[in-house]
Order: structure tokens, then C-alpha cells, then sequence
């Protein structure tokens, strides 16, 4: 399912969602994951994960709405 959409994030910050289905950002979390574990000292990976885990979460209420 491919889709464009505007979400607001906890933070407040606006995030958009364009042309990328839940399957491929599922895939980029579990890569961004998978080298956190691997790198456990490395800051920006640890923010990355945080961020990829809000727009899966965001994402899910995204398709709960289209549903």
C-alpha cells in the first residue's frame, strides 16, 4: 500500500509519508535495530531507532485509519 500522508508527531514536529509502505520502513527499523545492537556506543543510531519506532507507531494509526 502506498500512500502520501501528513502526521504530527508527539513531539509537535509535522513528518510526511511519501510513497513508502508500512513493509519498508518495517525492513529500515529492523536494519537501524539490528546495527544498534552491534554498535551499542553509537548515539545516532540510538536516535534513529527512537525515531523510526515513532513513525512505525504513527504509521500503524495511519492504516488503522484507512481501514
Amino acid at each position: 500500500m502506498k500512500f502520501k500522508k501528513e502526521i504530527v508527531m508527539g513531539s509537535g514536529k509535522t513528518a510526511y509519508l511519501l510513497a513508502c509502505s508500512k513493509e519498508e520502513i518495517k525492513l529500515l527499523f529492523g536494519i537501524v535495530k539490528n546495527a544498534r545492537r552491534h554498535f551499542p556506543e553509537n548515539f545516532e543510531l540510538s536516535q534513529e531507532r527512537h525515531r523510526m519506532s515513532n513513525i512505525l507507531k504513527e504509521l500503524e494509526k495511519v492504516y488503522e485509519e484507512k481501514l
